[in-house]
């Protein structure tokens, strides 16, 4: 089972949180007329733990606009979506907002591996201009060692002379 499908709600833990309606009646007395009487939904209170859209977001399928906060506006900009000198619109669509972000993130993901890679490449010329010196990690780890041994006997010597 892959990692995805381990995250993923299965029909049974929904239908025990009650976000799935389950039939009322027997499956042989069920009516087959459209309009007939239907399995009654739970209040929406119970399948609030199921839905995927962020706390204080509305479901996009309901709203006509995005009202953006600080770093959309800032997501907006970055992105080009807004002018260099324009107002920042009162309300987004959410669909800009979405590629908006997502163009953000993509961003901000490409700068992360940029920096690591010259973070690398730094520190591997550094480790072989050390080796080229002659200074190697065995070395400063055996000088540190020899510093700590005398300052431990300087400090029992002190110890043993009061």
């Amino acid at each position: 089972m892959s990692l995805l499908a381990a995250r993923l709600p299965t029909g049974a833990s929904l239908r025990a949180l009650g976000c799935l309606a389950r039939p009322t009646h027997p499956p042989a007395a069920r009516p087959t007329h459209p309009t007939a009487a239907r399995p009654t939904h739970p209040p929406a209170a119970a399948c609030q733990a199921v839905r995927t859209y962020s706390e204080g977001e509305k479901n996009p399928a309901n709203i006509a606009g995005y009202h953006p906060g600080k770093v959309d506006k800032f997501a907006l900009r970055a992105t080009r979506k807004v002018k260099k000198g324009e107002e920042y619109p009162q309300e987004v669509s959410y669909d800009t907002m979405t590629a908006a972000r997502d163009k953000l993130r993509v961003m901000v993901v490409t700068g992360i591996v940029v920096v690591a890679g010259l973070g690398a490449v730094w520190f591997i010329k550094k480790g072989k201009a050390e080796r080229d010196h002659g200074d190697t990690l065995s070395k400063r780890n055996l000088a540190r060692k020899e510093q700590w041994d005398a300052e431990k006997k300087a400090a029992e010597t002190e110890a043993a002379a009061k």
